[in-house]
């Protein structure tokens, strides 16, 4: 079961500790990191209710590009995932120029200790996470 952990009218994070996962959905467009100052604490919040090898859906449909600032926060938050035990991150999105910038963010992530794909529906992300 789902729990919330954060919810602004940027971002959703819940947490359902038995399925051992994270959920990330960005609301809104992130001009800047101060537009999000409890990012970052949010989403080791969440990775400290979780154990290690958790994993992280993030529905990603109402996001945009974006800056190079914000895609600096972004990797921060996955180095910090990933040194506290994230093992998977499935990704529901419909822009192919989105995909684009996610290969970007992840090709910067160790990928032997991360295993990431993108998924036409969350149906199909849980699925995969599940296995």
């Amino acid at each position: 079961m789902k729990k919330m952990i954060a919810k602004n009218e940027l971002y959703e994070l819940e947490v359902d500790i038995q399925k051992n996962r994270m959920y990330f959905t960005p609301l809104d467009v992130w001009k800047s990191p101060e537009d999000v100052p409890d990012y970052l604490t949010d989403i080791k919040k969440c990775a400290n209710m979780l154990k290690q090898g958790f994993c992280v859906l993030s529905d990603i449909t109402h996001a945009v590009v974006p800056s190079p600032e914000v895609s600096a926060l972004l990797l921060e938050s996955q180095e910090i995932l990933k040194k506290m035990g994230q093992k998977k991150a499935a990704i529901f999105n419909k822009s192919m120029i989105l995909d684009i910038h996610l290969d970007n963010i992840y090709e910067q992530v160790d990928q032997d200790q991360l295993a990431m794909r993108i998924f036409d529906s969350t149906e199909e992300a849980e699925k995969w996470l599940d296995e």
